[in-house]
């Protein structure tokens, strides 16, 4: 079954196919996105286990989702967005996550807007 960033119950297809498909093994990808991390002023500590937990499906920190995308934009000579790859952004990961007050007073204010248009002047 297929999730809504790309995975399935498989892991992440399309991290996996990429990666298989351009010869680019784990241990580089990990470095590529050590290096355009310690560019913005970030020092993480990624290598190959975090690269596999990544293709067994693991959605990684929205700013590293970024760092990888960016990493094989520069591999590979062309654009690649977290969402090519397979790593949704927050917004969608966390759609579902709304507690349930925030979803109430958005309800509201559905509510009092309609009720003020539909008033007469």
């Amino acid at each position: 079954m297929s999730k809504p960033d790309g995975n399935s119950a498989a892991g992440n297809t399309a991290l996996r196919e990429l990666l298989k498909s351009e010869k680019v093994t784990y241990e580089t990808l990990a470095g590529l996105v050590r290096t355009v991390a310690a560019e913005t002023g970030n020092a993480l500590r990624t290598n190959r286990s975090a690269v596999a937990h990544w293709v067994a499906g693991s959605q990684p920190e929205e700013a590293t989702s970024g760092y990888i995308a960016e990493a094989l934009s520069r591999r590979l000579g062309r654009p690649i967005s977290p969402s090519d790859i397979g790593l949704a952004p927050a917004i969608v990961r966390e759609a579902t996550a709304w507690p349930e007050d925030t979803l109430a007073a958005l309800t509201e204010l559905g509510r009092l807007d309609l009720d003020l248009t539909s008033s007469p002047s």
